[in-house]
């Protein structure tokens, strides 16, 4: 890539490109640090990408989007289907101090439909987090059994972060796969809530298996893991936990002493301990919830860990929750 090209390297609008056994190279670390660009591949207005194995993406510096950025308008669908990608060597430079800046590897957008489908692959040591999501479209964004190890940003959302400011008909799902040693280096809350991930939003993100192991935030372990921040009252903010495969942590930042608006959802029994941090740490908060088709058990709160000594949890069987109770 030539420097003086800081736009998109493909821009496919309602066209299809596919890719196979090829090396497409940023060349960010011959640019000065400030010089940013656009993704290697921006996709809108109904196109569709394929990348095949052998398809590399390296040395891309970005303030947003760095690699695959999907984009829909209303009534539009617009497709990446991506298979064996290997991605490194990402970096970002950003002077933004909002929590779900820095460079995405994937990043979907638009009111309309996104459809992304990310099916093993590696992405290691880059400067970006793996997915980001914003917008009220129902995008659909499958990722499968890929490796996603050995990076870092210093935003919220070390793996994945989700951002609305209204209701949202996103469906992201996680479906095994490696997510080891990815760190979050901002040092408070607002910069470095979520070494796995940041959900902002009331769009559906779902953990079926996979291994999160080694993830970490520089802003302190209780936010080592999933941080659930609504954007305001009027919205909700959840992870929906299936198979879960190695102890998680969770942070329920609830909108406010009297809204509570961020908590888990069960859909199965609990294998694995999680603890559990609340913002305001009210007695009768929501923390967790079952669904209609699992209900909570004496099991799932056994292993629902606080994380401090002042609160500790209750099942309030009658409506399928596991509710905050004051310590005596």
């Amino acid at each position: 890539r030539y420097e003086s090209n800081s736009s998109y390297f493909f821009n496919i609008a309602g066209g299809t490109v596919v890719t196979e056994n090829i090396v497409l190279d940023g060349n960010s670390p011959y640019v000065p640090r400030t010089k940013t660009s656009g993704a290697m591949f921006y996709v809108s207005k109904g196109g569709s990408l394929t990348t095949k194995a052998g398809t590399v993406v390296q040395h891309v510096r970005s303030n947003t989007h760095s690699v695959v950025y999907l984009a829909s308008t209303a009534g539009v669908t617009t497709t990446a289907t991506i298979e064996d990608l290997t991605v490194m060597g990402l970096d970002t430079y950003s002077t933004s101090s909002t929590a779900y800046s820095g460079a995405s590897i994937f990043y979907v957008t638009g009111a309309g439909q996104c459809i992304l489908t990310v099916s093993g692959g590696t992405f290691t040591d880059n400067e970006a987090r793996l997915l980001y999501v914003i917008g009220a479209g129902a995008h659909q964004v499958n990722i499968n059994s890929c490796t996603f190890s050995n990076n870092h940003l210093g935003y919220s959302g070390a793996v994945f972060a989700v951002y609305n400011s209204a209701d949202s008909a996103a469906e992201i799902q996680f479906h095994g796969g490696t997510f080891a040693n990815n760190r979050t280096t901002g040092s408070n809350a607002t910069l470095g809530g979520g070494g796995i991930g940041y959900v902002q939003s009331g769009a559906t993100v779902r953990l079926n298996g996979g291994s999160f192991t080694g993830n970490s935030s520089a802003a302190g372990a209780k936010y080592d893991g999933i941080f659930l921040k609504p954007y305001n009252k009027n919205l909700t903010a959840h992870v929906y936990l299936g198979q879960l495969n190695q102890e998680l942590t969770v942070w329920t930042n609830q909108t406010s002493k009297t809204v509570n608006n961020a908590w888990m959802v069960l859909e199965a029994p609990l294998t694995q301990n999680v603890t559990l941090n609340d913002s305001y740490k009210v007695p009768e908060t929501i923390v967790a919830k079952g669904t209609d088709t699992y209900t909570l058990t004496e099991s799932d709160l056994a292993k629902l860990i606080p994380g401090d000594d002042t609160i500790a949890f209750y099942l309030d069987a009658e409506n399928n929750a596991i509710r905050i109770r004051t310590v005596e």
